[in-house]
């Protein structure tokens, strides 16, 4: 049965993202650029397009909200509870943390989504990848520069084109709108390129980081654990207390089992912040994930 559902579901997956990583190794583009582009058109275009042609309701937003701030909040506090426990301090601590709570909800998040429980729970997932790209960009680049940063912070959270996708499209909802063809015609083309075009990029990204996988072993595979293992008994629990059903609870327990966030590994490198631990767990969570996202798939 799971051989089945990793062949149906996450196989695709993998094939693409694993079409990036040789492309990284062979062609050695610049993946930064090609990841900005797809960052700034493909991504926000992908998320307005899917909640304004499946609208969520007012409690489903608000439950997806719920649902990721409580996971986020909860995941950091064991991490840091954790790392403090095993006595790491500074740089070491804020580094563990950051691959446990930040996920990776858009680039791999949404294409298994998709092809596990459809358009419809892919529409809900993408409320969750907006919270995700938020949280990234300021609790994230917070921790990161040790509480230090708020300027930094605000900077970021102004150039998070997600979340003006996701918050222009709740607008249209709301207020009823109709986005002119002129507009939606090519934003819809934009959106079908987004799925494939960020696995694409996904691969570029961890081609990058193999070399990396030999240093901090023990580490990643304790995040690893964290992260695939843990975080998806805890978000059982978040999902009891945000009460999320049908298909906003496929979306959300199968976006919080996701890897490690790339985001995480760029926001490692910019602060110093043991980048090759960060850029390892997040290449080692997106491997192991082929079994546990099967196991989490058939589960729910």
């Amino acid at each position: 049965m799971f051989l089945h559902i990793f062949l149906n579901n996450l196989f695709p997956v993998f094939v693409i993202v694993a079409a990036g990583i040789v492309l990284s190794l062979t062609l050695k583009p610049d993946v930064k650029s090609v990841s900005q582009a797809v960052f700034y058109t493909a991504s926000p275009c992908l998320i307005f397009a899917g909640l304004t042609r499946n609208p969520m309701t007012g409690t489903e937003t608000r439950q997806v909200i719920a649902f990721a701030l409580l996971l986020a909040a909860t995941l950091l506090a064991l991490a840091w509870g954790l790392a403090t426990a095993l006595g790491w301090r500074g740089k070491r601590r804020r580094a563990f943390v950051l691959p446990i709570f930040l996920l990776n909800t858009g680039n791999f998040g949404l294409p298994v989504v998709l092809f596990a429980f459809g358009a419809e729970a892919q529409t809900k997932a993408m409320m969750y990848v907006a919270i995700n790209a938020l949280l990234t960009s300021t609790l994230g680049i917070f921790i990161a520069a040790g509480g230090r940063s708020w300027r930094k912070v605000l900077e970021n959270l102004a150039g998070v084109p997600m979340l003006y996708a996701a918050i222009g499209a709740l607008l249209v909802n709301v207020l009823h709108w109709r986005v002119p063809d002129l507009i939606m015609r090519p934003v819809a083309l934009m959106a079908e390129s987004g799925v494939s075009m960020m696995l694409l990029v996904l691969g570029l990204q961890l081609g990058q980081s193999l070399h990396q996988l030999h240093n901090h072993i023990g580490m990643m595979s304790l995040a690893t654990v964290l992260r695939l293992v843990v975080a998806p008994l805890v978000a059982f629990w978040v999902a009891r207390v945000t009460r999320v059903q049908g298909v906003v609870y496929q979306a959300c327990m199968l976006e919080a089992s996701t890897p490690s966030g790339v985001a995480c590994a760029v926001v490692a490198l910019q602060y110093d912040l043991e980048p090759e631990y960060v850029a390892g767990t997040v290449f080692m969570t997106t491997v192991v994930s082929a079994l546990t996202l099967s196991v989490l798939i058939a589960l729910i």
